[in-house]
């Protein structure tokens, strides 16, 4: 494995320099600034793995930069485009919501940090909401969450939310209305909280009608006193032309020097970030009587007496592992070693009442979102199994607080929290054979 590899050099004050991870910055004398945060000798930036930070000197500086594999550090005209300080300073003249759009890999995290940081050093009070369940800066993958940073961050990785909502997917699509409705609830827990300005990152999805028609819906949502949309001229027209109607819309340039990732390194940053949020977790039993599931019929019903599922049980070949009559029709779970889609389907053909089926097993490694009682995200966890016999959900999860409801995602995680399935909807979602064709 290569070494990080250490430098240390003189930079003039006024100089920019673009430093990318993984890597460490070490002020050994001078100043700099990085995204509206000055930092003193001792000071120091730590840049995360496919992550890029642009700093500026303000005065004559001695420097240190440690980088592993992939980090670098490069000389680059400016830390971000000059007319990003004038949108800051419009930023800092309004109240309410600055709703941040655009691509991916244009900057918006760059200027959400940019903005968040001004306006802390101006001694306004900021929440910041991330709307990107791809790849969250704030909390965990497959969520949106809403900080309150207490003093300057050229990361906003390090903030913690005080708050967020489970969507349960790493791609907007499907999920729109969900997300929207999430984001507009963050918007309001951040106003009771007398905030001064809101900053709402968001998603890069914008290149096709239905991206559009979700990027107008949030803003309708949320009524921002701005919208920053980065793009290039030319580009979006038709978003900016629709925002424009309603909205102060403000383009920005686009951040020239913003490190472009891949898929599999966008993959890699969610793992990271799952390993932070299931940091120390274990497995937990949960008693299915105990909780709700949020978007699930499973513990809604009454269990099947004994003679219903004997009988069932003869005609499904020993394949039923467990049955329960539900408000919305017969839920059955099965071993799909021995009772196939089309043999149950043949069974319950002639049914009047709605059958569904799950099977045995399909629940291991799926994402859930946890919540208390009162309705409030307290983490997220991942299914080890349910077992049926006993009424008992286990799951890996560092959350010790009273679990009072569940609600299970699309994204499956095993070993070391890697990702290896993703679905469109919830997997766990019965098989309707009233429908089944």
């Amino acid at each position: 494995m290569e070494k990080s590899r250490s430098r240390r050099f003189e930079a003039e004050a006024g100089e920019c320099l673009l430093i990318g991870g993984p890597a460490q910055l070490k002020i050994l004398e001078g100043r700099v600034e990085a995204l509206g945060v000055e930092l003193g000798k001792g000071g120091r930036i730590v840049v995360r793995v496919f992550r890029a930070i642009p700093i500026r000197t303000v005065e004559k500086s001695l420097l240190e930069v440690e980088h592993g594999i992939n980090g670098f550090i490069e000389r680059i005209d400016e830390p971000y485009p000059a007319d990003w300080i004038q949108i800051t300073d419009k930023v800092s003249k309004v109240k309410g919501a600055v709703l941040i759009i655009g691509a991916v890999d244009v900057g918006k995290s760059t200027l959400c940090a940019l903005i968040t940081n001004r306006m802390l050093s101006e001694g306004l009070k900021v929440g910041v909401i991330e709307g990107d369940v791809g790849q969250a800066e704030i909390g965990p993958p497959t969520t949106v969450s809403l900080a309150i940073p207490k003093v300057p961050s050229p990361d906003l990785f390090k903030q913690n939310p005080i708050t967020s909502e489970f969507i349960g997917s790493t791609s907007p699509m499907g999920f729109e209305g969900e997300i929207v409705e999430a984001i507009r609830k963050l918007k309001n827990e951040a106003e009771s909280l007398n905030v001064d300005l809101i900053v709402v990152n968001t998603d890069g999805w914008i290149d096709d009608e239905k991206a559009v028609e979700y990027k107008i819906k949030l803003a309708e949502a949320l009524k921002p006193s701005i919208i920053i949309v980065l793009c290039y001229e030319g580009e979006l027209e038709e978003l900016r032309r629709r925002l424009s109607e309603k909205f102060n819309v403000l383009i920005a340039p686009q951040l020239a020097k913003a490190r472009k990732r891949s898929r599999e390194a966008r993959k890699e940053l969610r793992e990271l970030s799952y390993q932070k949020n299931l940091r120390g977790a274990t497995i937990r039993s949960i008693p299915i009587s105990w909780i709700k599931i949020l978007n699930h019929d499973l513990g809604t019903g009454v269990i099947l007496s004994d003679d219903r599922f004997k009988k069932l049980n003869e005609q499904l070949n020993g394949g039923l592992i467990y049955g329960e009559e539900t408000p919305n029709g017969l839920l059955l779970v099965l071993n799909e070693k021995f009772a196939s889609k089309d043999h149950v389907k043949r069974i319950f053909e002639n049914q009047s009442r709605s059958v569904s089926v799950m099977w045995l097993g399909s629940e291991r490694g799926l994402i859930v979102g946890l919540y208390d009682k009162e309705g409030k995200f307290i983490g997220i966890g991942v299914i080890e199994e349910i077992d049926y016999k006993r009424r008992i959900l286990k799951i890996h999860t560092p959350c010790q607080q009273t679990v009072g409801m569940i609600k299970l995602g699309c994204i499956k995680l095993l070993e070391s929290w890697k990702e290896v399935e993703k679905f469109p909807s919830c997997p766990l979602k019965p098989l309707n054979l009233n429908t089944l064709q």
